[in-house]
């Protein structure tokens, strides 16, 4: 029968094959993980240093007072539409143009020019044609 034993590992055969001996030292994972935080917030402090010094405005927190007072543009501003405000103008503009395309108006009742709706004008066109100008040429007609 075969003898499943392990045969045992040549340690110094591992490191010269270019293996570690043992992992990474438990005690030197603490101190690192302290050592990358202090670089951190030290790194922090610097650049917040820094960014106070070479423009002072934007190291310092605004008040809520001032903030809400940046937030109303100046008059001469155009005002930025909201998303509810913009699907209310759309829904407007959707039943001012379904009644003027289906509704009777006076467009320049001095030259007698009105808004007839649609239907009906097509209605008519159909059944009268299109009305001809005085010295109009047809098209594709002779010169």
């Amino acid at each position: 029968m075969h003898d499943h034993a392990k045969e045992p590992v040549d340690k110094n055969l591992l490191e010269e094959m270019g293996y570690e001996p043992t992992d990474i030292k438990s005690n030197s994972l603490p101190r690192t993980t302290v050592i990358f935080f202090v670089f951190v917030i030290v790194s922090f402090g610097l650049s917040w240093l820094f960014m106070y010094v070479v423009s002072p405005d934007m190291a310092i927190v605004p008040k809520a007072s001032e903030l809400e007072r940046k937030r109303v543009p100046p008059p001469e501003a155009p005002l930025i539409q909201s998303s509810m405000t913009a699907k209310r103008d759309m829904v407007e503009l959707a039943k001012e143009d379904k009644a003027k395309a289906t509704t009777f108006a006076w467009t320049d009742r001095k030259n007698g020019k009105a808004r007839v709706p649609i239907d009906q004008a097509m209605s008519e066109v159909l059944a009268e044609g299109l009305p001809e100008r005085p010295g109009a040429r047809p098209i594709g007609g002779s010169k």
